[in-house]
């Protein structure tokens, strides 16, 4: 989880949304290193969250490979610049989809009362 915390101080700090009239290179940059520090969690999280870190994939336009296994050992036989590859610049991005689905109270509720340690 420190990864992503590091990941949105980053977004936080640099605001590429506040650049991107101003200084388009840098908030280029900016979102070229977000897309693929994305990409870094969505390998974390896939033992975890296998659905989430494939709806990730999907918005980034790119498939889960058999390099994703070893990709942590990989990065850190490299430098740490090399997880700057995981995605090319210019690769095109998927139409976004919810990552997760709202649930209702009464969901809240049931799932309450189903997974609470005391039972009535």
């Amino acid at each position: 989880m420190q990864t992503s915390s590091v990941c949105n101080k980053y977004m936080q700090d640099e605001k590429p949304w506040e650049k991107a009239n101003k200084e388009s290179g840098r908030s280029q940059t900016v979102i070229f290193v977000l897309i693929n520090l994305i990409k870094f969690l969505t390998v974390i999280f896939e033992p975890f969250m296998p659905s989430f870190s494939a709806k990730v994939n999907y918005i980034l336009s790119v498939e889960r490979t058999a390099d994703d296994e070893v990709l942590i050992g990989s990065l850190a036989e490299k430098n740490a610049a090399s997880i700057l590859e995981l995605i090319r610049p210019g690769n095109p991005l998927n139409k976004p989809i919810p990552l997760f689905e709202e649930l209702s109270q009464d969901d809240i509720n049931e799932y309450r009362e189903k997974y609470s340690k005391e039972k009535n």
